[in-house]
């Protein structure tokens, strides 16, 4: 049995959240050993299946470069709240033991 049909056999035991899965890792190992790809298998894929395939996130607004560039000129600066507000003595006791036990349930 070739290796090609041994692939094929094992995914069909899957279910289909873990055959998912084999191609995702097909795809990461293409595109991790390939030394050329063409541009005719980018523009083959949907928006859906690159945005899958990369993990790519959408934000919620348009930015544009000269916001980018703007941003990158005016760092944040540090200390610009000192003294604005005060953080109490007892910041770092630790907490109750009933809260922390609020983080161990399994009732969300």
């Amino acid at each position: 049995m070739s290796h090609i049909q041994e692939i094929s056999t094992q995914c069909q035991t899957l279910s289909e959240d873990l055959q998912k899965q084999v191609l995702d890792f097909i795809y990461f190992l293409e595109a991790r050993y390939t030394q050329k790809q063409s541009t005719e298998d980018v523009n083959a894929l949907t928006d859906a299946e690159l945005e899958q395939a990369c993990g790519i996130l959408k934000a919620s607004h348009g930015v544009s470069l000269e916001q980018i560039d703007h941003k990158k000129r005016n760092p944040v600066i540090l200390g610009l709240m000192a003294e604005e507000f005060a953080i109490p003595d007892d910041f770092d006791k630790p907490l109750p033991e009933k809260l922390i036990n609020e983080f161990y349930t399994d009732d969300l």
